[in-house]
C-alpha cells in the first residue's frame, strides 16, 4: 500500500496588521480591476514562500524538520518590509499581481540558499532562478486593459514590516474551492544580539 505524498513549502508568516492593510489594499483593487478578471487571494492564506518543496514522501518529514532546525538555529531574527507592487511576467500579460518585498542586505536570498543547500543533501532540487521575495495577492485570469494605470498609485507604497523571527512548514491541498495550508512545524531563528 502506499502512502500519499504531501505537498510542502517553508514560509514567512505575515503579522496582523499587514494582512489588514493587505485586505485593504485588495479591497481597494477589486473595486476597479473586473472581479471576472481575478482570483483573490484570502488574506489568511497570504505568507511569504522561501521554499516550495511539492510532494513529499511522508517519510522525509523528520528529516526536512531536522534540516530546518538547522538553518533556522543558524539564521538570526530580521525584519522585512512590504511595499510596492508588481505583476509576473509583465503589464501586457500579467498573469500574478504581487507585492515586493525588497532584501537589500539579502538575508531573505542567504535564507533561500541555505535552505536550497540544506534539503539537497535530502533530494530536493535547488532552485536555478535567482531568489525574488515576493507576496502573491491575486492571479488573473485575463489582463485588464489599464492594469499599469490602475497600480501606479500604488508603486511607491508601503504595507508595513514584518519581525521575521521563524520558519514554517506547511502542507499545501489544492481543492477546486482554492488552497488551504495546515501548519506542521515552526522553527525559531536565532535571538539578535
Amino acid at each position: 500500500m502506499s502512502v500519499a505524498s504531501l505537498r510542502l513549502f517553508i514560509a514567512i508568516d505575515l503579522n496582523e496588521d499587514v494582512r489588514r492593510e493587505l485586505d485593504r489594499l485588495s479591497n481597494e483593487l477589486a473595486r476597479v480591476i473586473p472581479n471576472r478578471a481575478v482570483n483573490w487571494i484570502p488574506s489568511d492564506n497570504f505568507h511569504l514562500t522561501v521554499k516550495f518543496l511539492g510532494n513529499t514522501s511522508p517519510h522525509l518529514l523528520e528529516p526536512i524538520a531536522r534540516k530546518l532546525n538547522q538553518v533556522a538555529h543558524a539564521t538570526s531574527e530580521f525584519d522585512m518590509s512590504l511595499q510596492s507592487i508588481g505583476v509576473f511576467p509583465n503589464f501586457a500579460r500579467a498573469r500574478v499581481l504581487w507585492i515586493g518585498i525588497p532584501d537589500p542586505t539579502s538575508q531573505l536570498a542567504t535564507l533561500a540558499k541555505s535552505l536550497d543547500f540544506e534539503l539537497s543533501e535530502l533530494g530536493f532540487v535547488p532552485e536555478s532562478r535567482v531568489y525574488v521575495p515576493h507576496l502573491t495577492i491575486a492571479k488573473l485570469r485575463q489582463t485588464p486593459r489599464n492594469l499599469e494605470q490602475v497600480l501606479e498609485p500604488y508603486f511607491t507604497r508601503s504595507f508595513g514590516q514584518v519581525e521575521v523571527d521563524r520558519l514554517r512548514l506547511y502542507q499545501s491541498t489544492v481543492s477546486s474551492k482554492g488552497s488551504t495550508y495546515e501548519l506542521l512545524r515552526e522553527f525559531s531563528l536565532k535571538i539578535k544580539s
